[in-house]
């Protein structure tokens, strides 16, 4: 296997690592959830990728709309 091969390889591999990751970083980083909902939710986006954080984004921003309608 010739070194071209193998950093194409290893950038797929770094590539597809960050594409599932991504969804459980932004839910980490995000104020729309504290504490042991947002462990919750990490777990959720873990498990089930961007559904889980698809979830999240319906929930959360459900729970904002009523919140600021009183």
């Amino acid at each position: 296997m010739s070194i071209n091969a193998t950093l194409i390889g290893m950038g797929a591999f770094v590539a597809l690592v960050l594409f599932v990751l991504l969804p459980a970083l932004l839910v980490l980083v995000s104020r729309r959830s504290q504490g042991t909902e947002k462990v919750l939710w990490v777990l959720a986006c873990l498990f089930a990728s961007w559904l889980g954080f698809l979830g999240f984004m319906v929930v959360t921003g459900i729970r904002a709309r009523r919140t600021a309608q009183g």
